[in-house]
């Protein structure tokens, strides 16, 4: 039979190592929410404006946007795994954990939602610079909390719950913009 101070002794170990874990687990939660934070701030963002560089060069070729992500894919195209894990493409957002399918045309496997204004607009020049060009496909890919939104000057917003996409949405009813999930 152990003595009443060694049981006691235990019981303060076990007290401070569960203690220590949870301390740990949060502080590891904190950092992953954090890397996770930086990586919506700067990296979707960047992924848009790279979207938005190849769809404007192919738009100037023919003064149409591209008709699909398809052609954007096309000229940055996914060569390896990693290159899929890590979402290295302006057609995957980093932030989303949609698995990417090789098989399915890159407007399906796309985290983002394209608008091609070329069948509403005879010339890129004259859709308006604030319309939608891409946006997160779902509020998945930021945690619930909003979505980026391109538009067609390349500007990127943050769209807090999809609201503005939502009210553009609803304002434009013959354009047919999609809401996220």
């Amino acid at each position: 039979m152990r003595p009443k101070g060694a049981k006691a002794l235990l019981a303060l170990v076990c007290i401070l190592l569960a203690f220590t874990c949870a301390v740990l687990t949060a502080v590891h939660y904190e950092k992953r929410l954090a890397l996770l934070t930086l990586r919506y701030r700067y990296e979707c963002p960047s992924h848009l404006q790279d979207l938005w560089g190849v769809a404007m060069a192919l738009g100037r070729q023919d003064d149409r946007l591209p008709q699909d992500l398809t052609s954007v894919a096309a000229k940055v195209p996914i060569i390896s795994r990693q290159n899929i894990y890590l979402r290295l493409s302006p057609i995957l957002c980093p932030g989303s954990e949609t698995p990417f399918h090789r098989n399915k045309p890159a407007a399906e496997a796309s985290d983002y939602t394209y608008i091609n204004w070329s069948s509403a607009f005879a010339h890129m020049a004259d859709i308006p610079p604030e319309y939608p060009l891409a946006y997160d496909r779902k509020l998945a890919n930021h945690l619930q909390r909003g979505i980026f939104v391109l538009r067609v000057d390349g500007s990127v917003m943050w769209d807090r719950g999809a609201e503005w996409i939502r009210e553009f949405s609803k304002r434009h009813p013959d354009y047919h913009v999609l809401v996220p999930e």
